[in-house]
């Protein structure tokens, strides 16, 4: 028998999960780097399924986050995987030869501080309102699908996707400000 969820939006709800982030991110990642993903992609790929597990965090037993995680960070593998093939088999033989352009330190450092306000600043939405926003950018469901799926009006999801955009933006710039970053 699986432990009950955490009550929606308390702050058990958000301790449990922290706890489980800072637990179950090092051994993601590991596991990640076995099937020969590279240091830096395991980490973006499991901060990525953090992101998508948040959804889980308050309608699924904390038990059931570890096996949501390795499922999430799997398969948004498999996609990098798929998306990377497709782009050489279509890519120019030119192009697949030109140097490369990746970011610098400063620039994964910067985008991974930036990651981290948006992540704060999405735990921070109100519960209906943050499983709104994550069912439409995340799982990129449309308005009239997220509302059959919560059972409320495609209104009621226009009106928290706009609350969510005007919330986050103003808690990202509160904390870009605060803290200095570019």
């Amino acid at each position: 028998m699986t432990p009950a969820p955490i009550k929606a939006g308390g702050a058990a709800a958000h301790e449990a999960f922290d706890r489980f982030v800072a637990e179950r991110r090092v051994p993601l990642q590991r596991f990640l780097v076995n099937l020969g993903v590279s240091t830096e992609d395991a980490r973006d790929l499991v901060q990525e399924g953090f992101l998508r597990l948040l959804r889980y965090r308050d309608s699924a037993a904390p038990a059931e986050w570890t096996p949501l995680a390795y499922r999430i960070v799997l398969n948004l593998h498999r996609d990098r995987q798929r998306q990377a093939a497709q782009r050489e088999a279509t890519m120019p033989l030119e192009l697949a030869e030109a140097p490369s352009h990746d970011p610098t330190p400063e620039h994964h450092v910067a985008d991974h501080q930036q990651l981290m306000l948006a992540r704060q600043a999405i735990l921070e939405l109100p519960p209906r309102c943050r499983e709104v926003y994550l069912l439409n950018r995340v799982d990129a469901l449309s308005y009239p699908a997220i509302a059959a799926r919560c059972g409320i009006s495609v209104k009621a999801v226009e009106k928290h996707i706009s609350r969510a955009l005007r919330e986050l933006r103003a808690k990202v710039d509160r904390l870009l400000a605060s803290r200095d970053l570019p």
